[in-house]
């Protein structure tokens, strides 16, 4: 059995980790910043996979994959991001890749 919980709110660059089958949206509720992701209940298939949220222009440091970015309400726009060796979620996610 599956369903989708929502995570956050989560504040731009800081390291997020979230145990999950696959995000499958990433945006705004209230102003902030949430994943929304797919949750096996069978523990065995969801993953601990790490994310960063940084905007446009911010620098970084380690090997992240986009996964989308978003606009908020100021015009700011942010990325999310994920841990390169957790990538292989990006080819199960609606998401497209760039």
């Amino acid at each position: 059995m599956r369903v989708i919980h929502k995570f956050g709110p989560f504040t731009p660059n800081k390291e997020i980790t979230v145990t999950c089958k696959k995000t499958v949206h990433f945006g705004l509720q209230d102003g902030c910043i949430h994943i929304w992701a797919e949750v096996d209940k069978e523990s065995h298939r969801n993953k601990e996979r790490t994310f960063i949220i940084i905007g446009t222009g911010w620098d970084y440091e380690y090997e992240f994959d986009h996964i989308q970015s978003l606009v908020d309400s100021a015009g700011y726009v942010w990325h999310l991001l994920q841990v390169r060796n957790d990538a292989e979620m990006i080819a199960n996610s609606i998401f497209p890749t760039f």
